[in-house]
């Protein structure tokens, strides 16, 4: 088995809340307080970064080492060993992660470390790597259905 790269899937509301926040904030230095071009640019620009950043999140799984390599703009963030982990479960938590979404995998290990919340675009072919290399994990992983999911969209 060769090894495969899964992007973060962002989520529709993170990104969403911080656009409109970034949009009023917009609004009201063009009506409000007659700002400057360059100052409307900058905020502008700094929208469009945290868009790159949030496109820079990867999982690499790559089946000969047994690893799961977290990925931040192509620096390795952390390190999972596939046959430590011990449960994978969905978890809906706005929690700091290496994870654009609210939409997230609850990875738990046998060593005690922390749990690793990661949100791959993929899951299930995420989940049949892990399980084909592991197949003492144990996955809850459903997906809610809820008033705010509108068209099954991400959260």
């Amino acid at each position: 088995m060769e090894r495969k790269v899964f992007r973060s899937r962002i989520g529709v509301l993170p990104f969403g809340v911080i656009f409109l926040i970034v949009l009023m904030q917009i609004i009201s230095m063009v009506f409000l307080t007659n700002a400057s071009t360059s100052e409307i640019y900058v905020l502008a620009g700094s929208m469009l970064i945290l868009v790159v950043l949030l496109r820079g999140i990867w999982y690499v799984v790559d089946p000969q080492k047994g690893l799961i390599t977290i990925k931040f703009l192509g620096i390795p963030f952390h390190k999972v060993e596939i046959m430590n982990i011990i449960s994978v479960e969905r978890l809906y938590n706005i929690a700091g992660a290496a994870a654009a979404s609210c939409k997230r995998l609850n990875i738990r290990e046998r060593n005690g470390e922390p749990y690793r919340l990661i949100s791959p675009v993929r899951e299930n072919e995420f989940l049949e790597m892990l399980t084909k290399q592991n197949p003492d994990i144990r996955i809850n992983v459903g997906d809610k259905k809820a008033w705010y999911r509108i068209w099954d969209w991400d959260i």
